[in-house]
């Protein structure tokens, strides 16, 4: 004689896999959209880059070196906040 207990406990085990199975399917799903998305993403800034690029009539040099110079900018201006942070901190 099956104990009324245990079988229960296997009907809700079974109703939690298919669940899980359910899920994971999900996820997967998701994931994919999300690896896509973030391609087209990739692939539309890439456009915008290529686009300035012919637009502006850059040579593959000039073009290196506006890339250099924005990054120098960049990293200036991290210096500069940070500088900033540390002037802020030693007047209190």
């Amino acid at each position: 004689m099956p104990n009324p207990k245990i079988e229960k406990i296997k009907v809700e085990i079974e109703r939690i896999e298919n669940r899980i199975a359910g899920l994971s399917a999900k996820i997967t799903e998701l994931t994919g959209k999300l690896k896509e998305y973030k391609q087209i993403k990739t692939d539309l800034e890439n456009e915008e880059i290529i686009a300035l690029f012919r637009r502006e009539n850059l040579t593959e040099d000039e073009f290196a070196a506006l890339l250099k110079s924005q990054r120098e900018n960049t990293n200036t201006d991290t210096i500069s906040d940070n500088e900033m942070e540390e002037n802020t901190y030693d007047e209190e």
